[in-house]
């Protein structure tokens, strides 16, 4: 049977929109035709999503508008199949919004957090009124409700999973149970501990910096094409990648985040087994366009692992 895991984390509508060139102050870049695309985005709901398509069942905590954006986002988690029991309608925000403006690879973002910013410990009752056996847990929201998420989850005695996406040096990290898992990549780990892990002594290094900060059973550093480096505060191993062209990395770190607390829980804490299933994941993910349209379904790994050989 596999587990119900809630995720509390932020939603947004994304508005991405490709064009020849960044403009200078001042400047308007024209485009020929219409390059604006509308993209549900956010830690919460591409977490949510992805763990839902991954086969768990699913919860997603976060607050959304009561507008167009927060309508789609909503049908868009239920037809998912994610539990929105917990969501929170604010009657006085906007939903989650931002705006990329893409110049080939580079991605310039304005980000208006809106409604997630409103997202408090009062609003976790909700959450936890669906007896989640687990909880993924991101730093893009309120300090005070992220420590109350943990808190609740610690009391309950539940298997925690922290993403430490985006990078906040200032998190009060002290305050935080431990954590089943901490996981990261190399360019946060390296934001966090001044570290750069270019190599396995230099990821060690880093690791051992960052486990004096944040208490954790096991930490996972995602490193692109080299792989994932595995450690549990005395030994460490590197697991390797799945090569893949990669296309577009927009929901594919929540994906292998989503996939790597899952398949810990299924296999009852083998990490290797679990950086192995969301490398997988990850390689798919960051294979094709978009982000929940990037996500994954659970037969589509099976037969990706089975095709690659992937043990």
């Amino acid at each position: 049977m596999d587990p119900k895991i809630l995720t509390v984390g932020p939603a947004y509508m994304d508005i991405l929109f490709r064009a020849p060139g960044i403009p200078a102050p001042g400047e308007t870049v024209t485009v020929n035709d219409l390059s604006a695309v509308w993209l549900a985005d956010g830690q919460g709901v591409n977490c949510a999503v992805a763990l839902a398509r991954l086969g768990a069942k699913s919860a997603l905590s976060c607050r959304l508008g009561q507008d167009v954006e927060g309508q789609r986002l909503y049908a868009l988690l239920s037809e998912a199949g994610v539990d929105t029991s917990p969501i929170i309608a604010d009657a006085r925000s906007a939903t989650g919004l931002r705006l990329l403006l893409a110049d080939g690879g580079a991605v310039r973002t304005v980000c208006y957090p809106a409604a997630n910013s409103n997202l408090t410990r009062d609003n976790l009752d909700a959450a936890f009124a669906t007896q989640p056996e687990a909880l993924c847990l991101h730093l893009d929201l309120a300090e005070e409700t992220i420590l109350e998420a943990a808190a609740r989850g610690a009391e309950k005695h539940l298997p925690m999973f922290l993403h430490l996406s985006p990078v906040r040096a200032d998190f009060p990290f002290a305050k935080l149970p431990q954590m089943d898992i901490v996981c990261l990549s190399d360019t946060e780990i390296e934001a966090l501990t001044g570290i750069r892990p270019n190599g396995s002594d230099a990821a060690l290094r880093a690791l051992l910096s960052l486990s004096k900060t944040v208490a954790s059973r096991f930490y996972a550093v995602h490193m692109g094409d080299r792989g994932t480096f595995l450690f549990d505060g005395r030994h460490f191993s590197m697991v390797s990648p799945v090569p893949v062209k990669a296309l577009d990395n927009a929901g594919a770190p929540e994906a292998y985040f989503a996939a790597l607390a899952l398949e810990y829980l299924r296999s009852r804490g083998n990490m290797t087994a679990a950086a192995k299933y969301a490398g997988a994941v990850g390689a798919l993910a960051v294979a094709r366009a978009g982000t929940v349209a990037s996500l994954p379904t659970r037969e589509e790994v099976d037969a990706f692992i089975k095709s690659n050989r992937i043990r």
